[in-house]
């Protein structure tokens, strides 16, 4: 028969319940808390189908066993075009979110979100300048920089470019296929920091067709060269609309076609002066400034100008011999260069990516999982999406009930580690649920990693001799031991049950007890 008390029943000693009975806790809804709750108060929460207790400090009410599942999944799958798909494969699988050049990546973890932004400027393109003097048997030079492409080296000698099939790229070395003569005038240019987006498009001429295609939409004629069996085009000779460059008059039948397109310069970044020789005239005013003649190409008649030729000093560019009467004079220079808009053409619909185009805001949805739909994109900002399945919601995630199992929990709270016996045992709480060992000597435990609300359970083996097991500081600090009921008891393989409780991180709890 049941016994109710209208009243707090207050034990001094232990309560003792035989095997197969049962104890019902206090339960009710998260509205139903205790107005005045005192620490260590423990009650069944049916808002939230859990245990938990009251621990005095933020949370001051805590899930007690069965709080904390991870998530299987942060995302599923992430298909990203002309590249391997990025696949959640297990359970702690993690998204590895990676700067790259002129991007930078912030994270806040308190809004859970990342944000991608772009360092690029001003002057960031770089042009390496090498020269050398032919002897008539080398052919490898070197350059300063490792070259990503050929697209990205313009070789001339004498002043004349070369075609691209007249060499080859290995590291730092432009092999020749044939030496150049004693005493060439060698001129390797290197835009280093243009890697892929330098294009490179090779036609035949046929004495008729006026129009060819570059490989990349082209915003305007400046950030071109065209050459014609090596030999520079002025811009009077030829058009650019979209994808095409027109000439004036056909090539001959037989002309090699090499069209060198600089997309990631925008079109305000490269400057075009024109001028015609006098043959007394050095003196030439430019549109800009320069600040490094490396970032200047000149072409007298066509034919490029090795830069020991002249000088440039602000916006006056010097001859060291006055061009010819009647000599057309073209000077290009790279002023302010920046990623140039529209280098992301579109964005085409799959995979997940909506919107966008070549301005507006970017969808990414990823594939559907258990954890739920994973990240969206928005105004260049990565945000969590609405998950469903085991956990729910978009910036606060619910885990649902009844999915957090056994297998989800971390070792602290499933795993057993046995302890080797000595005068003081260091003991990091968070490593296992049990601990085991056999005492050897007199035992004292300094605990690591101690929260509050945690238990732990030990399993000593007594040694025989009458040792003692003390229970020492607490996260390297003092700790008050409460003792609830029980004896160590050290007879040889008599096996004693500690059951540490922390009420706070210097208070616990504790019972000790035997087989009966």
């Amino acid at each position: 028969m049941a016994t109710k008390f209208k009243s707090s029943v207050e034990i001094d000693g232990y309560l003792s319940l035989t095997s197969g009975n049962w104890i019902q806790v206090p339960d009710g809804t998260t509205a139903q808390r205790p107005g005045s709750p005192a620490v260590g108060m423990f009650r069944y929460n049916t808002t939230t189908d859990e245990f938990e207790g009251y621990f005095g400090s933020t949370p001051a009410w805590g899930a007690i066993g069965g709080g904390g599942g991870t998530v299987t999944e942060a995302f599923k799958t992430i298909a990203v075009s002309g590249q391997s798909s990025i696949v959640a494969d297990s359970a702690t699988d993690t998204l590895n979110v990676a700067a790259g050049s002129n991007v930078t990546v912030t994270t806040d973890a308190a809004t859970d979100t990342l944000t991608i932004g772009s360092t690029a400027g001003g002057n960031v393109v770089t042009i390496e300048r090498n020269n050398y003097t032919a002897n008539g048997s080398t052919t490898a030079f070197g350059v300063s920089s490792t070259i990503d492409s050929e697209n990205n080296i313009q070789v001339y000698l004498d002043g004349v470019y070369q075609d691209k099939d007249t060499f080859t790229i290995a590291g730092t070395t432009v092999t020749l296929g044939t030496a150049p003569p004693n005493t060439t005038e060698v001129e390797i240019m290197h835009f280093v920091s243009v890697s892929g987006v330098v294009a490179l498009n090779k036609y035949t001429g046929d004495g008729s067709t006026t129009t060819f295609t570059s490989s990349l939409s082209i915003t305007n004629e400046n950030a071109t060269q065209i050459y014609l069996d090596g030999v520079y085009q002025s811009k009077d000779n030829y058009g650019t609309t979209g994808n095409n460059v027109t000439f004036v008059t056909a090539p001959p039948t037989g002309t090699a076609v090499e069209i060198v397109h600089m997309k990631v310069i925008a079109a305000s970044g490269l400057n075009a002066n024109n001028f015609t020789g006098t043959g007394s005239q050095t003196d030439f005013t430019l549109s800009t400034t320069v600040n490094d003649e490396n970032l200047t190409f000149v072409f007298i008649q066509g034919v490029y100008q090795d830069k020991s030729t002249y000088t440039v000093s602000g916006t006056t560019l010097t001859f060291a011999t006055a061009p010819q009467n009647t000599y057309t004079i073209e000077v290009m220079v790279v002023t302010d260069v920046s990623i140039e808009g529209g280098d992301i053409t579109e964005v085409i619909a799959g995979d997940g990516l909506t919107g966008g185009g070549t301005s507006g805001a970017v969808s990414l949805a990823l594939d559907s999982s258990a954890a739920g739909t994973g990240l969206g994109f928005s105004s260049g900002v990565i945000n969590l999406t609405t998950h469903t399945g085991d956990v729910t919601g978009t910036t606060a995630l619910t885990i649902a009930n009844d999915v957090v199992t056994n297998s989800k929990l971390g070792v602290e709270y499933t795993a057993s580690s046995a302890l080797t016996s000595a005068a003081t045992i260091a003991v990091d709480t968070d490593t296992a649920d049990i601990f085991t060992y056999t005492s050897g000597v007199n035992n004292t435990l300094n605990f690591t990693d101690v929260v509050i609300g945690a238990m732990k359970n030990f399993v000593i083996t007594g040694g025989g001799s009458s040792y003692t097991v003390t229970l020492g500081t607490s996260n390297g600090a003092s700790c008050t031991y409460n003792k609830i009921s029980g004896d160590y008891d050290d007879t040889s393989g008599t096996k004693n049950l500690v059951q540490i409780k922390w009420i706070a991180v210097n208070e616990a709890w504790y019972t000790i007890s035997q087989p009966a």
